[in-house]
C-alpha cells in the first residue's frame, strides 16, 4: 500500500511539474505585459535586484538548483503583485492611458455562437486588425465602450447579441458580425468539444471516463450521444434543443415558441455580417469586402478529430432534428439571406470593374502560435479574466492529482 502511494504521489509530482512550469513561465509573460500595474514593476525590479544583490538563499555553485531561489523569488513576486490588483482597477487605469495609436474608426463585434468556426474566425480578423487591438472574452462580459476606449478593434466571445444591446452597447462605431452553421453538426461537434476538453469540466470527466464504460456504451456511440444530450445542461449551463436560436435570442434555458424564432431572425438582420461556417471563404470575403479590406487569410482551427466525431447513425439523426426545429428554420431564412447578400455583393463588383477580395487558406503554424503572438493575446486575460484563469488552473490541478492517486491505488 505505501509502495503504491509513493509511486502515485512520484508519477504525479513529476507530470505536474512540467505543466505547473508551463503555466509559470506564462503567467509570468502575461504579468509583463501589464506596464500600468505599479504592483507588478516593483515585484520585478526587487526580484532582479535579488538576483544581483548579496543575498543568497540557495548558493549558486550548486548544480542544476544554485539559480531557483532567483527564479522562484521573482515568480513569486509577480505572482502576488496580480493577486493584489483587482482588475477592475487595472481596466480603469488602461482606460485612462490609452494606446499611442489612433483609436479604430469603428470595432468589430463577433457574437460567437459556440461551434460555428468562431475559433478560425478569430485568428484571421485578429491576424488582419492586430492581436494587441483584438480581445478575446473569456468567462467576464466587459462594457464595450470601456473597449473601445482602451483601442480595442475586434471584440469575440460566447456573448449575445442581446447583451450588448442590455448594455448600451450598440452605437454607430460597432459592426456586428456572426456565423451559423448546419443545426445537427453544431450539437455533434459540441459533443466532440466537450468530449476533447472533459478534463476541464469535471461532470463531463464523470461522464465520459466512469458512467459510459460502465454502462459499456463506447464513448462516441450514438447512445453516448443521447445521454449526452439529455444531460447538456449539467455540462454547459444551456438546454439543448436549438441553440443558434437561443444564441440569437440570449434565452439559454427554458421552452422555446415561436416568438424566438421571429427574434433570432430580428438579430440576424440587425447584424452587418451574417457568415456560414460551411461557406467560409465567401463569409470571408463578404467581410473583406464590408470593411474594406483588400485580402484575408486564415487556418482551420479547433477542428474535432476522427476518434472524437460521433459514429454516423440515420435514426440518431433524426432524433436530433426533433430537438432542432427552431434552428432548422433560422438557418434556411439565414442561408437565403446569404445567398442573396452573396450574388448582390459579387453583382456590385463586377460592374465597378473591381477584384474581390482575395481570401487565402493557410497551411502553415498558425501566427498566434508564435511568441509575441501569445503574449499579445495573452494581455485580455490577466486585464480581466484572471481569477477566472486561476481558479480553473487550480481546480484542474487538484483533480488531476486525485485521479492519478486513485487510478494507481485502483490498479494496484
Amino acid at each position: 500500500m505505501v509502495a503504491g502511494w509513493l509511486d502515485a504521489v512520484s508519477w504525479t509530482v513529476r507530470r505536474l511539474t512540467y505543466r505547473l512550469a508551463i503555466e509559470a513561465i506564462i503567467l509570468a509573460q502575461c504579468v509583463l505585459l501589464s506596464l500600468s500595474c505599479l504592483w507588478s514593476k516593483l515585484a520585478l525590479v526587487v526580484g532582479v535586484g535579488y538576483s544581483f544583490g548579496p543575498v543568497d538563499l540557495i548558493p549558486d555553485r550548486i548544480p542544476y538548483y544554485g539559480h531557483l531561489d532567483e527564479a522562484a523569488f521573482v515568480m513569486v513576486g509577480l505572482i502576488l503583485a496580480r493577486l493584489l490588483v483587482p482588475p477592475l482597477q487595472v481596466s480603469a487605469v488602461r482606460s485612462r492611458h490609452p494606446a499611442p495609436a489612433a483609436l479604430p474608426s469603428f470595432t468589430i463585434v463577433f457574437c460567437h455562437c459556440p461551434k460555428t468556426a468562431g475559433t478560425s474566425l478569430f485568428r484571421a480578423l485578429s491576424d488582419r486588425l492586430g492581436y494587441r487591438r483584438s480581445y478575446l472574452m473569456r468567462r467576464t462580459r466587459p462594457d464595450l465602450r470601456l473597449l473601445r476606449r482602451r483601442g480595442f478593434a475586434l471584440v469575440s466571445g460566447h456573448a449575445p447579441y442581446g447583451h450588448y444591446l442590455a448594455s448600451g452597447g450598440v452605437e454607430g462605431a460597432t459592426r456586428f458580425t456572426t456565423f451559423f452553421r448546419e443545426p445537427r453538426a453544431v450539437v455533434l461537434s459540441h459533443f466532440a468539444h466537450v468530449l476533447r476538453h472533459r478534463h476541464e469540466i469535471p461532470a463531463a470527466q464523470r461522464f465520459f471516463d466512469v458512467e459510459l464504460p460502465r454502462l459499456g456504451h463506447p464513448t462516441t456511440s450514438a447512445e453516448a450521444v443521447r445521454l449526452f444530450i439529455a444531460r447538456f445542461r449539467e455540462f454547459d449551463g444551456w438546454d439543448a434543443d436549438n441553440p443558434q436560436v437561443r444564441f440569437a435570442t440570449n434565452c439559454m434555458r427554458g421552452p422555446l415558441d415561436a416568438s424566438h424564432l421571429e427574434q433570432a431572425k430580428a438579430t440576424f438582420t440587425a447584424m452587418d455580417i451574417v457568415g456560414c461556417a460551411e461557406r467560409f471563404n465567401e463569409s470571408l470575403m463578404l467581410m473583406a469586402d464590408r470593411f474594406g479590406w483588400q485580402d484575408i487569410a486564415y487556418h482551420r482551427l479547433n477542428v474535432s478529430t476522427a476518434r472524437q466525431r460521433p459514429v454516423e447513425d440515420p435514426a440518431l439523426l433524426d432524433e436530433l432534428d426533433k430537438h432542432l426545429l427552431y434552428d432548422h428554420a433560422l438557418i434556411r431564412w439565414a442561408r437565403n439571406r446569404f445567398e442573396m447578400e452573396l450574388a448582390a455583393t459579387l453583382s456590385r463588383v463586377n460592374k465597378s470593374g473591381r477584384t474581390p477580395p482575395t481570401v487565402t487558406l493557410l497551411e502553415a503554424e498558425p501566427p498566434y502560435r508564435a511568441f509575441r503572438h501569445r503574449l499579445a493575446a495573452a494581455t485580455t486575460l490577466m486585464l480581466d479574466d484572471w481569477r477566472w484563469w486561476l481558479s480553473t488552473r487550480r481546480g484542474a490541478a487538484a483533480r488531476a492529482i486525485t485521479t492519478q492517486i486513485s487510478e494507481r491505488l485502483t490498479h494496484r
